[in-house]
């Protein structure tokens, strides 16, 4: 049996960026999609604090998905 996995890091709760996930995940329909750290984390020193989303405004975002998801935390 195959399994599609797609693999995404360092979203940093970025709009853009989620909206690229969003696309992927449509376009290529995973069976699983993997976020392999710093997804929630939108503590960019170089981004204004406005361009992006707070963790649960993400966590939403995420849940939009139309794939199961697995969650890797980053390390500090």
């Amino acid at each position: 049996m195959k399994i599609r996995v797609l693999t995404a890091a360092d979203l940093h709760c970025s709009p853009r960026l989620f909206a690229d996930l969003a696309y992927a995940v449509a376009k290529f329909r995973p069976d699983v999609t993997a976020l392999v750290g710093d997804f929630l984390d939108g503590n960019d020193p170089d981004e204004f604090c406005w361009t992006r989303y707070k963790p649960k405004q993400a966590a939403a975002k995420l849940a939009e998905l139309d794939t199961k998801l697995v969650y890797v935390m980053g390390s500090a």
